[in-house]
């Protein structure tokens, strides 16, 4: 698991079509009107998503805790997945 939350993050990272695909997500979440900086997390295969590091993942997937209050059809509902990326390749 790697966490991505500040621009310096990302320059760090080799040339490769993952930090493009990273970089990509950054600039369509940053809010530069506001300043505020998107916390990206990449989870690899084989990563144990059991361990403290994962907190934010809930007991029906991936972010699933932060939906629990809202069901599908309420207004407030936001669906998790609209924010994650999957790339099998890497």
């Amino acid at each position: 698991m790697q966490l991505f939350s500040h621009q310096s993050h990302i320059d760090v990272l080799p040339e490769s079509p993952l930090k493009d695909h990273i970089q990509a997500r950054f600039d369509q979440l940053y809010e530069t009107d506001e300043d505020l900086f998107p916390n990206l997390i990449l989870v690899e295969a084989g990563d144990d998503i059991t361990g403290p590091d994962y907190a934010f993942v809930g007991n029906r997937g991936l972010l699933s805790d932060l939906w629990d209050k809202n069901t599908p059809g309420h207004p407030e509902f936001a669906r998790p997945y609209e924010w994650a990326s999957y790339l099998p390749r890497y």
